[in-house]
């Protein structure tokens, strides 16, 4: 009887720490995933600033091309902003860095808009600085949270391992003494 008491609790253990493993960490998998969206997109507003820039630069007079950037510059950083407002617990501390590069933001635009070579480069220098603090911080969240995940599952794979060992250590000590 106590054999078949510590196989059942073992049991429990086990289906307990896989079943709270999957609750915790599916939700931060996908935290981590919509991190990697986030963060490619930070990534694209910095390389459009720069294309912008080239585009201004060019002496092709090609409006339409700069005319979407801007537009992609806008949705892009609208986007940000609204993950921004879904997720405002995890993002608080990178909230002042975004206002900024919102800030850096409207006067690029306005420099694209008047053709401004010299103030297109600078206010694109402000906008990549900022955009680059941006993207630190919302890596360095990401990376926590992978860590996290990494954590809990090699946890969850040493009670499962330990779990394993103690239903075999009494499912064949039993065995191997009726052999005898």
């Amino acid at each position: 009887m106590h054999f078949r008491v510590i196989l059942a609790i073992t049991g429990c253990i086990a289906c307990a720490t896989v079943g709270a493993t999957e609750l915790w960490t599916l939700p931060r998998i996908h935290s981590v995933e919509e991190f990697g969206d986030l963060v490619n997109t930070a990534g694209r507003q910095r390389m459009l600033s720069q294309r912008s820039v080239f585009l201004v630069a060019s002496p092709s007079d090609d409006r339409n091309e700069l005319a979407l950037v801007v537009r992609e510059l806008r949705s892009g950083h609208e986007l940000i902003e609204a993950w921004f407002e879904s997720h405002p617990d995890e993002l608080r501390p990178a909230e002042p860095m975004l206002r900024e590069a919102e800030d850096h933001l409207r006067p690029l635009i306005l420099a694209l808009g008047s053709r401004s070579e010299a103030a297109a480069r600078e206010e694109s220098e402000r906008y990549l600085r900022s955009m680059d603090k941006v993207v630190v911080r919302l890596s360095a969240h990401a990376d926590r949270a992978v860590a996290d995940v990494a954590f809990v599952t090699r946890a969850q794979s040493w009670i499962l391992g330990l779990s394993i060992a103690t239903l075999a250590a009494f499912v064949l000590a039993p065995a191997f003494r009726r052999l005898r």
